[in-house]
């Protein structure tokens, strides 16, 4: 006998979004019911897309065959995760910072224009990420000119 009861259908809150984001090290809620830190409060990404935010998981794994042909084991060889969300307020300062990296994006004054914001696009996500900026990445590939033997690596010489 069919029983609505034992299904879910996930409806977005009314009052933000579903996706927000926090540095390392902010404290989690213990459960769902638990209000977020401020943090993550002020980090909320704003509407997704009606896919919602789509968590991928797969794994490779190999059989480890005995003499005769029989299988023995099998191993996990490679395990993969990924998340897909599409977010639909692309001017939302959040977004183009998850986006951009923080270090891209600068968020300008308001004048009688209204406020401008400027998204470098030239300089990578990972550099960013990891706290490299463009004259940054030049000094680090002068240092391992200087201390290497004697050929330049990198781009950008």
């Amino acid at each position: 006998m069919v029983n609505v009861n034992n299904s879910y259908v996930a409806t977005p809150p009314i009052d933000g979004g579903v996706l927000h984001s926090g540095s390392l090290g902010t404290p989690l809620p213990n459960d769902a019911l638990e209000v977020l830190h401020e943090t993550f409060l002020a980090n909320d990404h704003g509407a997704v897309g009606e896919n919602g935010i789509a968590i991928n998981r797969s794994k490779t794994t190999q059989k480890i065959r005995m003499f005769g042909g029989g299988n023995f084991r099998t191993v996990i060889t490679e395990t993969d995760h990924s998340v897909k969300v599409t977010l639909l307020e692309d001017d939302n300062t959040v977004v183009l910072e998850t986006i951009n990296g923080a270090d891209n994006v600068i968020v300008h004054d308001a004048d009688e224009d209204g406020l401008k914001k400027t998204i470098y696009h030239g300089r990578g996500f990972a550099d960013s990420v990891v706290g490299h900026r463009h004259d940054r990445r030049r000094e680090v590939q002068a240092l391992r000119h200087r201390e290497g033997s004697g050929h330049r690596t990198g781009r950008g010489h």
